[in-house]
């Protein structure tokens, strides 16, 4: 299968593209970029949210009505073959072309009459307007899901602003923090997992506190906050003050030199007077 795709600019005047949903749009362009030689890719909601829509909160439900919305403006076929269903997208041999590139056979079932109702394990025989329905017990956690994302999204949309007033303060001297905002999101989830925002925040003033060489040297960052979260909480990081405390001045800082270092240097100096 190629990895590279042809999409025609008319795609962005299309009545049929434009006749969908923004998400829509969007996921039908990724999925020319998934589909094999021959237009075809596995149909399931799920399947489709793990290959093609990856990175986004979009929940199976709603990739079913992206894909209805398909169904409807005639830019795919949506059916069951196996007892699983499968996406044949209408039209490709019109955009794509193979001069001199010769196709992989499709593993995937040619369409049949068969147009997907409910769910791939059921592969009910229904008429093609009719939209995917999940079972109840399905749907049921997916309104869960779903009730408990604005909350999550809360908390990451809390730390990352935290976060970027902490560095404002600090390093960043009264500038902006510029989020790199999908990698620092997910960081972020990923420690939403596992803790409470309100510790995540403590953590992350205490990171901000450090003057660890190898900090200081990478960067105050949300990447380099999540690599060191696991040291800041079995340990903590020390405040400035009490980091120079424990390992002496710093140099340039203008601090007095230790007794001891005095004494030396004195030393020192009586004996090469001697000489």
């Amino acid at each position: 299968m190629r990895h590279r795709r042809m999409v025609s600019s008319s795609i962005t005047t299309s009545l049929k593209v434009n006749s969908m949903t923004i998400p829509a749009r969007l996921l039908y362009t990724w999925m020319l970029t998934r589909a094999d030689d021959h237009g075809r890719l596995e149909g399931d909601p799920l399947h489709i949210k793990a290959n093609v829509f990856p990175m986004t909160d979009f929940t199976g439900v709603q990739i079913a009505e992206f894909l209805n919305e398909m169904v409807k403006a005639d830019l795919i076929i949506w059916y069951v073959a196996e007892g699983k269903c499968y996406i044949q997208i209408n039209d490709w041999d019109k955009y794509q072309t193979f001069h001199g590139i010769t196709r992989s056979e499709s593993k995937l079932p040619k369409p049949t009459s068969k147009l997907v109702d409910r769910s791939t394990k059921l592969g009910v025989v229904v008429n093609q307007k009719r939209p995917y329905k999940l079972n109840q017990t399905k749907l049921n956690q997916t309104k869960l899901n779903h009730t408990e994302a604005p909350s999550a999204a809360s908390d990451v949309k809390s730390f990352l602003k935290t976060f970027g007033d902490l560095w404002t303060r600090g390093p960043g001297q009264g500038k902006t923090y510029h989020c790199c905002f999908q990698k620092d999101t997910q960081l972020t989830k990923d420690l939403l997992k596992t803790m409470p925002l309100k510790e995540i925040c403590a953590l992350a003033e205490k990171f901000f506190q450090s003057n660890d060489p190898f900090i200081t040297k990478s960067g105050y960052t949300i990447g380099m906050f999540h690599s060191q979260i696991n040291k800041l909480r079995a340990n903590g990081t020390p405040p400035r003050a009490e980091y120079h405390k424990r390992i002496g001045p710093a140099a340039g800082s203008g601090d007095p030199m230790p007794k001891e270092l005095k004494d030396m240097a004195s030393n020192l100096a009586k004996k090469m007077e001697v000489k």
